[in-house]
Formats: structure tokens, sequence, C-alpha cells
């Protein structure tokens, strides 16, 4: 068995051309069965813009809607519509499908506060985080802009 194996691996080596044929299939074998051929996209983009920011406490209880802005990597938002504008600030970090929210970059603070976004037709969705135990979903809708 073990020299029929080797006489084959011989003549297949030693055949012209057969070792540029062999990396060609192999290639098209792995286009057509999609292996990547590369890394891909690591992150989304996160949109820029003015949002409509809603919690929802515990999946059941909605909170009053607020103003919020995504400006670069970083979301402002303000005490449900009345307070001042910038009373939250959070530094935004892009994802593949989405981003985090969280008030600092450090693992204590991602522990202790964060939103995790997934990016939706409307705006944004994510489960807000806090201690690690999920309390509740945020929405964020996109608001359009003023003529």
């Amino acid at each position: 068995m073990r020299a029929a194996c080797s006489a084959s691996v011989r003549f297949i080596a030693n055949v012209p051309h057969m070792k540029k044929m062999i990396v060609v299939l192999l290639a098209a074998a792995a286009l057509c069965l999609g292996l990547p051929a590369g890394a891909g996209i690591a992150e989304a983009r996160i949109e820029t813009g003015r949002y409509t920011a809603q919690f929802v406490e515990f999946g059941a209880i909605p909170t009053p809607l607020a103003h919020a802005r995504i400006i670069g990597n970083t979301y402002y938002q303000d005490y449900y519509g009345v307070g001042p504008r910038n009373l939250t600030i959070m530094r935004l970090t892009p994802t593949k499908r989405g981003m985090t929210a969280s008030y600092a970059k450090d693992p204590v603070s991602l522990w202790y506060s964060r939103v995790e976004y997934r990016k939706t037709s409307y705006g944004y969705k994510g489960v807000v985080y806090s201690m690690g135990i999920p309390m509740g979903d945020m929405i964020l809708r996109k608001v359009r802009a003023r003529r």
C-alpha cells in the first residue's frame, strides 16, 4: 500500500505542469466553496447624525424619548428631551455589526455599563448591560434633517 502511494506521488510530481494544475484546481475549489480569501470587513461604519433615543427597561417599561447625537465616535444624549444637551457622553467603538457605547474603553468600565448596538433599517438597537447583567433595550431612531 505504501509503495503504491509513493509511486503515485512520484508520478504526479514528474508530470509536467501537474503541480500548477493542482494549485489552480485547489484555488478554484476554494472560490466555489466560498472560502475567504482575505480578512474581510473588520468593523462597520458608525453613522453620524441626530437620533431619538428610548430605553425600554427589562423589555417592557419604556422611558420617554431623548434627543441624541452621534459625532465621530462620541454619543451625546440629553435628559429625556428636557435637560442639558450633553448630559450623557459615551465613547463609541465600532464592531462588525454596529457599535459598543461605554463611558470609557477600559474593561472595568465596559463591565460596569455598556450598550451593544447593532445596525437596523431605522438606526440602531442595542442591549444595555449594567454590571454584566442585561437591563433592557436601547433604541436609536435616525431623525431626518430639518430643511
